[in-house]
């Protein structure tokens, strides 16, 4: 069965959940969960936008955010429903960038995304 967009995960244990057997899920017409091959560890689980990795869920309960260079509206979508409660994505077009901002709304890392939400 293919998950809705509103149906991103928001943790590891959220996404382990979502996986069938083969340690895949279909997200709308354009994502994938993906559990990583046995040979990486720690084991993490991957969310795909088309071919990029926009997250990677960590059993510690860490995320790594990733735009792969595609500053779009729908990329900033995603990722902000994968952040859940954790904070916001505010996309800029001006200077081509995407950034993180915790739950108070301080953009806390100081920087572009890619970042570690732990």
């Amino acid at each position: 069965m293919t998950l809705r967009v509103k149906d991103i995960p928001t943790s590891y244990d959220e996404a382990e959940n979502l996986l069938t057997k083969d340690g895949t899920r279909k997200i709308s017409k354009n994502g994938w969960l993906i559990m990583s091959p046995q040979e990486i560890m720690p084991r993490c689980i991957l969310l795909k936008l088309y071919q990029t990795v926009i997250v990677t869920y960590f059993p510690d309960g860490s995320m790594k955010l990733n735009h792969g260079n595609h500053i779009t509206r729908t990329t900033a979508h995603w990722l902000s429903l994968a952040c859940g409660n954790k904070g916001i994505i505010e996309r800029s077009v001006s200077n081509h960038a995407m950034y993180f901002y915790d739950a108070t709304g301080i953009n806390t890392f100081g920087q572009e995304i890619p970042c570690v939400i732990e």
